[in-house]
């Protein structure tokens, strides 16, 4: 779908752009409009769950605010790539800068602002905030942390963001399913590696280095009901009490983080159409529960449904 302000009266086009971006994704205010000289289009394609938007405007604000999330049911998950000209992004008290190639991480069920000083261009993907596992305060903590579009795993991330955006016509709808799982765990995964405090009383370099390790073996080893803390400290070398500690820089407790790694696991499996046939409780198994009445009540407190629950509603 394409939407475009071209060929309307000025005094149209503030009011036109509004609704076209309300209807694309939320209701938003938009304020800042040099309503003489305003331009704006929106280019929508959808993938799967996932939407990818390339808009393209005038100097303006964008704003959600809490009016507008009281009297909205949709609440959408948002990754917005900057292509032209700058832009600011406030959220959950934070606010990011972002150049072009930049990206950034922001919900539609808490209050935003965007802020365009410049004529400017962007492609926002979007997905269902009910489709992801993750709870409100795992999101809350990866909202408005601008991540490079020049350097590091960042810009590898950018350049394939971009990359899908400018070729997802030739994208096999077979692989959509896929992709779109793939993209967004890809950006949730490195937005909530960075911005962490360092744990004191050893180099940084070291300490990160050694999480990845950790984390990579929790990964491979979910399936093992035995994965626990004294196992995970015993295979790296250290103490558990300095595992807590690693752990506790980033405002996570070892089980905690265990815990929901195998409850994401299964949510993820549950959204599966190829294991709609495999019962719940060896999708459990397969993540490391071994008690299965315990699963079904950490998957409600996370999830706000039964497992079964969850199956159906995807």
């Amino acid at each position: 779908m394409v939407v475009s302000t071209r060929g309307l009266a000025p005094r149209e086009r503030e009011e036109f752009w509004r609704e076209a971006m309300s209807e694309a994704f939320v209701p938003l205010d938009v304020a800042s409009v040099d309503a003489e000289r305003f331009t704006g289009s929106i280019r929508t394609q959808q993938v799967g769950e996932l939407m990818i938007a390339d808009l393209s405007s005038s100097p303006q604000e964008v704003r959600r605010t809490p009016r507008l999330i009281a009297n909205s049911e949709r609440h959408l998950l948002q990754v917005a790539v900057a292509q032209r000209g700058r832009a600011y992004l406030a959220q959950d008290g934070r606010e990011a800068l972002l150049e072009p190639g930049d990206f950034v991480v922001y919900e539609t069920a808490r209050p935003f602002r965007w802020a365009f000083d410049g004529d400017w261009a962007a492609t926002v993907f979007t997905v269902p905030r009910e489709h992801l596992a993750l709870s409100a305060a795992e999101s809350s903590r990866l909202t408005a942390l601008p991540q490079s579009g020049h350097s590091g795993l960042s810009g590898v991330v950018s350049r394939f963001l971009r990359g899908l955006a400018a070729n997802v016509d030739d994208l096999p709808a077979r692989q959509s399913r896929r992709v779109v799982t793939d993209v967004v765990d890809l950006v949730l995964a490195l937005v909530d590696d960075g911005d962490r405090p360092a744990v004191p009383d050893r180099p940084a370099s070291g300490r990160a280095a050694l999480l990845v390790r950790i984390k990579d073996h929790v990964e491979r080893n979910l399936a093992d009901p035995a994965l626990c803390p004294a196992s995970i400290a015993a295979a790296h070398h250290i103490s558990v009490r300095y595992l807590h500690k690693l752990f506790a820089a980033e405002q996570l407790t070892v089980s905690g983080y265990l815990r929901g790694r195998r409850l994401r696991r299964c949510a993820l499996q549950l959204r599966d159409p190829r294991l709609a046939g495999v019962p719940i409780a060896v999708l459990a198994g397969r993540a490391g529960f071994g008690d299965l009445s315990g699963f079904g009540r950490a998957f409600k407190t996370r999830f706000g449904l039964t497992p079964s629950q969850y199956r159906r509603s995807r």
